[in-house]
């Protein structure tokens, strides 16, 4: 875990994150737009600071362009309880990682604005590439089109108690992928569970709600 230096984006908040704190998901959500706020280059600039943890406040995140983050390591990035990231373009990922090492994203709820119908195949959730050491937690990973993860040339990921459902194709597309760990999420109503497309060197899968997810394939 990483903790000496942070930086707290748009108002101060002392305490780490945690799945029961802080706002209400109840309440009125503040929007905020790419133009207004770029979470991309917050998150590039902490890092080229030398920052290691950068938190966001509850609001909706809309954007017109993938969250691209490449060549990053050591860094936290905390989305507060409710927060909402969304992608105004079905075509693309929301999120892709690539050559980073040691990055951990702890909440937030990412979708595309328009998820295409059940069957069609557009952008994944997360898309992630050559990295290393990547964990996310307590995620939504919401129905957007094809694929909840799609690994490829990956090693020691981790992905716990997310809830990741309603993806087309599939909850997750490993590709060449060595050391998965899949814990205590809840992985529902997805076109399949696993796609195939490549292999896993060590699968792990503990304490998960799986259903409803098509033909169970297991790479």
């Amino acid at each position: 875990m990483i903790h000496a230096k942070v930086i707290v984006i748009l108002y101060m908040l002392l305490a780490f994150y945690s799945p029961i704190q802080a706002q209400s998901e109840d309440t009125e959500q503040l929007i905020i737009t790419e133009a207004e706020f770029d979470l991309e280059q917050e998150i590039l600039n902490a890092s080229a600071a030398g920052l290691d943890t950068i938190r966001f406040q509850q609001a909706t995140y809309i954007r017109e362009t993938t969250i691209n983050l490449s060549g990053i390591s050591n860094m936290r990035i905390i989305f507060d309880r409710g927060s909402r990231i969304l992608l105004d373009d079905i075509y693309e990922n929301v999120v892709e990682i690539r050559d980073c090492e040691r990055i951990e994203f702890w909440g937030g709820h990412f979708c595309h604005v328009q998820p295409p119908q059940q069957g069609y195949c557009y952008g994944s959730v997360f898309a992630l590439f050559d990295s290393n050491l990547i964990s996310i937690n307590f995620c939504e990973i919401l129905g957007c089109g094809s694929i909840g993860f799609f690994i490829k040339d990956c090693s020691s990921i981790e992905i716990a108690n997310c809830k990741i459902r309603d993806n087309s194709t599939c909850a997750f597309y490993p590709s060449n992928v060595d050391k998965l760990y899949i814990g205590d999420c809840e992985i529902t109503d997805n076109g399949e569970l696993f796609s195939p497309g490549g292999s896993i060197n060590h699968l792990w899968m503990i304490g998960n709600t799986i259903a409803n997810n098509g033909m169970p394939y297991y790479p």
